[in-house]
């Protein structure tokens, strides 16, 4: 899993073609191909994420982290980042094959226009100074911060902690790799940590926009 830096973006090895970008190149995502890590550890109890990226506004997945079950993929639990037009960005667990909404953020969303979303989940719960409540999960769109979910997450989070990660789709895998939920656009950075980061760290890496 990565650290959060200004340089923290996953090393790519694919065959994807890459297309210029603010901060050097992006990962062309415009066909049904996804990216995808077999080793990524994360936390199912609590962890973080930052992804910079463009795309249509299309019901899109953006991530999926799915879990890690005896060394074998287990496609009913996982963490992943969802968009839908009427709902926005929701960061979703799905658990025993039910999907529970973590925490969402609607934006209005331009198309082929560069846009940052991060965010975080803990089952402990973090106190939260300006509002005097435990927050259990949150999300920062260009660097906004949502009011959060003040409702307790741990029932509803992956059964198992997450090793494989696909980029551009809800990802599933048997003997290939397939596609489903395909995002239409570029991927400029995906950053990922197995622990919840302050909703001050994940502003601060907020790329400005160009």
């Amino acid at each position: 899993s990565q650290l959060f830096t200004k340089n923290s973006c996953l090393p790519e090895s694919t065959t994807l073609p890459f297309i210029p970008s603010i901060n050097g190149y992006q990962v062309d995502k415009t066909s049904d191909k996804t990216l995808y890590y077999t080793n990524i550890i994360g936390n199912k109890d609590a962890g973080s994420f930052l992804v910079r990226f463009k795309f249509d506004g299309t019901q899109s997945v953006i991530f999926s982290w799915i879990s890690d079950n005896a060394n074998s993929l287990n496609n009913d639990n996982l963490i992943r980042l969802y968009y839908d037009s009427s709902l926005g960005f929701v960061l979703q667990s799905i658990r025993s094959g039910s999907v529970y909404n973590l925490t969402s953020h609607n934006a209005e969303i331009t198309s082929d226009e560069m846009i940052e979303v991060s965010g975080w989940w803990d089952s402990d719960g973090v106190f939260d100074d300006k509002s005097g409540k435990i927050i259990y999960s949150r999300m920062l769109v260009d660097g906004l911060i949502s009011s959060g979910n003040e409702s307790e997450i741990n029932s509803k989070l992956p059964l198992y902690n997450m090793r494989y990660l696909f980029i551009g789709s809800h990802g599933y895998k048997s003997t290939t790799v397939f596609s489903k939920l395909g995002l239409k656009g570029s991927i400029d950075c995906l950053s990922v940590s197995p622990r919840s980061v302050s909703d001050e760290t994940l502003k601060s890496l907020f790329t400005k926009k160009e």
